[in-house]
């Protein structure tokens, strides 16, 4: 990747994608969310983005953007909801195919550190403070807080004890919330030290799983080693 006057040059044979420079619908549309995805992923910083790269990517005109988003924002804002509800969805699918409420929030656990770690430059659009904080809130906060309640609601079910001894719904969503805090800094530590020589990230998943639910280890090892069989995740 070049960067030349704060812009990243990608051409579109890099992205695998034909030139179209008469492209119609929600198709050229499509191309453009794609194309912005692709490069806020690879730029070091979001400002970099801009009009003229995508639509170089596409293989259209800048203006032909306007007639699908009324500005740069307002794509990048596209980008910021498909990716987040890709995490939530992946997260979901992955819960929906186990049995029990611990395995459910084991695999969920696993799932969002899985599509962190084989997306560092969208995972860092979405949670890395790149991204405008206004624009941030106004389109991930319904996205992101679907996410943290699925986590919490899990955690909450799964925990060996219950949800009444005591506790609050407040005390759920901030169990919710140090869990979430958890498996982010297993994230983004493993994308940023790569060298220090780490164990396999489902190793770690399952060692914050066993501390917040008081679970023994080999069940939940084996567990997860079950969800890699069957495909319900993928071990790193």
């Amino acid at each position: 990747m070049t960067v030349v006057n704060q812009e990243v040059r990608v051409s579109s044979s890099a992205t695998g994608r034909e030139r179209n420079a008469r492209g119609h619908g929600e198709l050229l549309r499509a191309q453009f969310v794609t194309a912005a995805s692709e490069l806020l992923g690879q730029v070091e910083r979001p400002e970099q983005l801009t009009l003229r790269m995508v639509a170089r990517v596409v293989g259209v005109s800048p203006a032909s953007i306007y007639s699908h988003f009324a500005d740069l924002d307002s794509l990048v804002a596209q980008v910021l909801l498909d990716l987040l509800e890709e995490l939530t969805a992946s997260v979901e699918a992955a819960v929906a195919a186990t049995r029990s409420p611990v395995d459910g929030l084991l695999a969920s656990c696993l799932a969002y550190t899985q599509w962190g770690l084989d997306h560092p430059g969208h995972y860092r659009v979405v949670f890395g403070g790149r991204i405008d904080p206004v624009l941030q809130d106004r389109v991930g906060g319904p996205a992101g807080s679907r996410l943290i309640d699925n986590l919490s609601r899990s955690l909450a079910e799964a925990a060996s004890r219950a949800e009444n001894d005591g506790g609050t719904a407040e005390l759920s969503v901030s169990r919710g919330l140090l869990l979430w805090t958890s498996l982010h800094g297993l994230v983004v530590l493993r994308i940023d030290k790569q060298t220090l020589g780490w164990p396999p990230s489902g190793d770690h998943v399952v060692d914050l799983v066993a501390m917040f639910t008081d679970r023994p280890r080999a069940h939940l090892r084996a567990a997860a080693a079950s969800m890699n069989a069957v495909g319900t995740v993928r071990r790193r």
